[in-house]
């Protein structure tokens, strides 16, 4: 299928997609899951490339966010995007790590604030469902 910022497909509980240069993450990620129903949570593998990208280290009380970019002409190669996005009352909570490289050696990971598609992202979700009483009880930090 075709929404215009990404095409899917799905081969039972594994739905994998192309999102297009432009889109914002996480939020489209959150906006596919939400457009495939049901109320799944899902966990979240990618690769490909970003324009632009803020990531966070967590410090115990917060994050320091620091911004990435590419060299001019290049763009930042995902070597590894993952995480989770759960579905919690009616919305859905993200929880994405990523590893970006900039050039040859210059790798940057952390937890995904912001990044901006370039060219694309190839996503693979593997969707479940659970009951949110458990899923309290382990990640209560998911459910403030």
């Amino acid at each position: 299928m075709e929404r215009g910022a990404y095409r899917y497909g799905r081969f039972n509980e594994t739905v994998y997609a192309r999102i297009e240069e432009g889109q914002e993450l996480p939020g489209i990620l959150v906006d596919l899951l939400r457009g495939i129903g049901g109320g799944y949570s899902a966990v979240v593998h990618a690769i490909g490339g970003l324009e632009s990208l803020e990531i966070g280290v967590f410090r115990g009380d917060g994050y320091d966010v620091a911004e990435i970019k590419p060299f001019p002409g290049h763009v930042l190669e995902v070597v590894g995007l993952h995480g989770s996005i759960i579905f919690r009352g009616g919305d859905y909570s993200p929880h994405l790590h990523i590893v970006v490289a900039r050039s040859h050696g210059e790798v940057y990971a952390g937890h995904l604030v912001r990044g901006r598609v370039k060219p694309f992202l190839e996503v693979f979700l593997t969707l479940f469902r659970g009951e949110p009483g458990e899923l309290r009880r382990v990640f209560p930090h998911r459910f403030p």
